[in-house]
This record gives C-alpha cells, structure tokens and sequence, in this order.
C-alpha cells in the first residue's frame, strides 16, 4: 500500500467520526488499577460524551459494542462506581451521558499527574477485592453486578481478608459448586472455629487430615473376626478313632470275623 492510498484510507476512517483519547488517561489507567476491559468502557462512554447521544440505555449499548452481556456491563460500573471513577445515576436505562460523568475519573488523572514518581508507587494499590475479583472470573465466569457487591460485602462488611476469601472461592471451585450460599457456608464455618486469617484455615484442614489418617490406621490394626466355617472336613486325622472301634483305627477281616464269632458264644 502506497503512503497515498494510506493517508486516503485514514481520511476515509474519519468519516465514521474520532473519539479524542487523552495520553494522559493511557499513560496512568495500569497505575490506578483499571482493568482493559474497564478502560475500553470508559472510551465508549467518552464517545456517547462527544457524540451527545441522548436518551440511551447503557446496558444495551456497552453489552452490543463490547460483546459482552449486560451482566458483565453490570459489574465493570459497579466496579468502576465503587471505586470513584465514573459518577452514574441509578437507573441506567434511558439516560442522557453527560461529561460529569467523568468527572471523578478527571480528578483521579489530575492527582496522579500532580504526584511525584516515587510517590506513585505507593499509591499503586488495588482495592482489596479486585483480587478476588479476578479470581472469581478466572475460576468461573464474567461476575455481574450482584455477585460483584457479595463479595465485597464479605471482605469490606464482613471483614474477611482477601486470600480467605479466594481460598474459600477455591474450595468451591474444586466441588465444581458455583453458589454463593456453599460459598458463604465455607466462610461461616471457618468462623464457627475461630478461623479468621489464612494461616487458621490451613491449620484446621491439617488437623481434619491428620484425624482422618488417624482413624484409617485405626481401622487397619483392629482384628477382623471371621465367622467359623460350617462345613466340616471330612477327612480325618491321623489317629483318630473310627466309629466301632476300641482303640484302633482299623480293623483287619480277619479280626472282625473272630470278634463277631466270641459274641455268638
């Protein structure tokens, strides 16, 4: 392709419109923890912004340009609302996109640029249930909006701690049983025990093994009592006496004969 057939087909592009992208939102999306797909919603929203678009339904609009279902959309502005960085009204049916809502995700850029580098690194934190998050999404699928707030609810209200909380998503995995009340039961019963840290889980499950193992070697040393045949043998030992007969065990014919013959007389 020629430089003129290239400079042609970019004039060509630009009859579909252009969405002005801001270098300093990809030079500092990674810092503030914002995931692709996250960032590829916030540029969609900024074209509704530009192109004024009225009267839309979010769901529907993110779930038929994104290729994702409006569950999915659910959670990424759930995610994306909880940790300020888009302002969204309540019902996102039939709205008007408006720059202010926008107008956290500003601020957040403006900090970060006025931030010195080496302060930078210390802020580069993800809140604490992005991780399970992502878990949850590598373990089974794309988490909506309702799941999304459960499982902040058990690390924010609850105040389980992030690793308990994945090695509970774990668990479930495992027993191939995606059900946020196996799920919850898991964490109540580590609770029951005074279970509240990683460490304590551990060391429950190494106490429920070593009685597991315990009780199998129990099992092994105890005697097994076997029934006694009722069959008896019909061979006999040697020695043993044969009916008839005073302290022999055979009798010859010629004994038989003359004892027969003393009982005559």
């Amino acid at each position: 392709m020629s430089e003129q057939q290239l400079f042609s087909l970019q004039e060509h592009l630009k009859l579909f419109g252009v969405t002005s992208i801001s270098n300093l939102l990809l030079d500092a999306y990674h810092a503030l923890a914002i995931q692709d797909n996250e960032l590829i919603l916030l540029l969609q929203l900024s074209r509704l912004i530009e192109d004024q678009e009225k009267h839309v339904d979010l769901l529907v609009y993110f779930e038929e340009r994104m290729g994702i279902h409006r569950y999915s959309v659910r959670g990424i502005l759930q995610r994306l609302r909880s940790r300020g960085l888009v302002y969204l009204p309540i019902n996102l049916q039939d709205c008007t996109p408006s720059e202010a809502m926008l107008h956290p995700l500003y601020k957040k850029l403006l900090n970060w640029s006025d931030t010195p580098p080496q302060e930078r690194a210390k802020e580069k934190e993800k809140p604490p249930e992005e991780e399970v998050v992502v878990l949850f999404e590598h373990l089974f699928r794309d988490i909506n909006e309702v799941e999304y707030q459960r499982l902040r609810d058990w690390i924010v209200v609850d105040g389980w701690p992030p690793e308990v909380v994945k090695e509970a998503l774990s668990i479930a995995a495992l027993s191939r049983n995606l059900n946020f009340r196996y799920i919850d039961r898991i964490l109540f019963n580590w609770q029951a025990r005074g279970c509240r840290t990683l460490d304590d889980v551990h060391a429950l499950e190494a106490k429920r093994n070593q009685e597991k193992e315990a009780a199998l070697n129990q099992e092994k040393e105890v005697p097994v009592h076997r029934p006694a045949s009722r069959r008896r043998s019909s061979a006999k030992a040697p020695g043993a006496f044969q009916v008839g007969t005073v302290g022999k065990v055979q009798e010859t014919p010629e004994e038989r004969r003359q004892r027969f013959a003393r009982l005559e007389k």
